[in-house]
């Protein structure tokens, strides 16, 4: 996923539907993990981290305060932000909230409440193989090449498709949680849709397309 002509941009499009109807089958227990990592480009270590007292499901808004990292912290200062959150994201932390409090019923005095969107059927948090582990088993069942994919692909997705559709570098670079432009053009160089041919391309339609080169 990582070329940004037209057709491969469709190509990721398609793939991200496909993932995220999969995603929304109950029968998988990180959907709403892959859902909200499509739909926000939230990082991995950020949505292991996330907890239920930084989402509000009622405004549609969740907010990034920790990450898994040392002592908790988030990459940079502008890594924690407040994020806006579509409706399908919402709907699936709405059941993921629900199934989670039968959980916490049927383990009693066992369940290890860390306030944690997503964790084990315990309460327990989550490791890096295994959001990998059932990560991959949601690309599968949705027909794609599981091996090839980590949860961090994920983000480049939602960058590749904020590009593409119009959305300008520098709000795409407050949403990823960059401290500036330049990061995400770094990082994500690929996925960005490329503007600097912008300018030719209006002169051309203004003054007109020369086929051949003056002596």
């Amino acid at each position: 996923m990582i070329s940004t002509a037209p057709s491969r941009m469709q190509d990721v499009l398609e793939e991200a539907k496909s993932v995220l109807k999969e995603a929304s089958n109950p029968e998988h227990r990180l959907g709403a993990y892959v859902i909200l990592a499509i739909t926000t480009g939230l990082r991995p270590e950020e949505l292991r981290k996330l907890q239920w007292s930084a989402v509000d499901l009622d405004s549609a808004t969740l907010y990034v305060l920790r990450a898994q990292r040392h002592k908790d912290e988030t990459k940079t200062r502008l890594s924690r932000r407040g994020l806006g959150m579509p409706d399908l994201a919402v709907e699936a932390l709405r059941s993921l909230r629900t199934r989670q409090a039968a959980e916490r019923l049927r383990a009693g005095e066992e369940y290890a409440d860390h306030d944690l969107v997503f964790c084990r059927e315990n309460g327990a948090p989550y490791d890096a193989p295994s959001v990998r582990w059932w990560f991959r088993k949601i690309l599968k069942a949705a027909g794609l090449n599981a091996k090839e994919w980590c949860p961090r692909e994920l983000r480049h997705t939602f960058v590749s498709i904020m590009s593409d559709h119009g959305v300008p570098i520098e709000k795409i670079s407050l949403l990823v949680g960059h401290k500036d432009t330049k990061i995400t053009e770094t990082v994500y160089r690929h996925q960005l849709r490329p503007e600097i041919r912008d300018g030719a391309e209006h002169m051309n339609d203004i003054f007109g397309s020369k086929t051949t080169k003056s002596a």
